[in-house]
């Protein structure tokens, strides 16, 4: 993975370079596939804002408050990932698998999708007052 702007952890606590998010990402996809020396990948609060990411496997990952503003994911694997309150604003996921992805308080306004964009919004419904709903044809 290439990034525009190097990853790191927020707060200053640890950074990270290529070579150890590539090191995460296959690992995570050893824990994926049960194979020896696998383990989740964990990138809870790590800013990847305008970070190419195009085509990445993130299935499963802590992504909690990750701020991904900007990012490049088409095509990624986000498949039932954590991704609350992560900043997605303005990244590009336009072919990215996003199911059973957790986006509860994730901001997502200005996030670019598609039509093979995969993605299952969870429907809630407020427990008091009321909401506006529409049919989409």
């Amino acid at each position: 993975m290439q990034t525009s702007t190097e990853p790191s952890f927020d707060k200053g606590e640890k950074k990270m370079n290529n070579d150890e998010l590539n090191k995460i990402l296959e690992n995570n996809r050893k824990w994926l596939n049960g194979e020896p020396g696998g383990e989740p990948a964990v990138l809870m609060g790590a800013n990847f804002k305008g970070a190419d990411l195009e085509g990445a496997d993130l299935e499963g990952a802590n992504l909690r408050c990750a701020g991904l503003r900007g990012a490049n994911l088409r095509g990624a694997n986000l498949r039932g990932a954590d991704l609350w309150s992560a900043n997605l604003r303005g990244a590009d996921l336009r072919g990215a698998d996003l199911r059973d992805a957790d986006l509860e308080y994730a901001f997502t306004d200005g996030m670019k999708t598609d039509a093979e964009t995969k993605i299952n919004w969870p429907m809630k419904c407020p427990e008091t007052g009321s909401f506006i709903g529409w049919k989409k044809d």
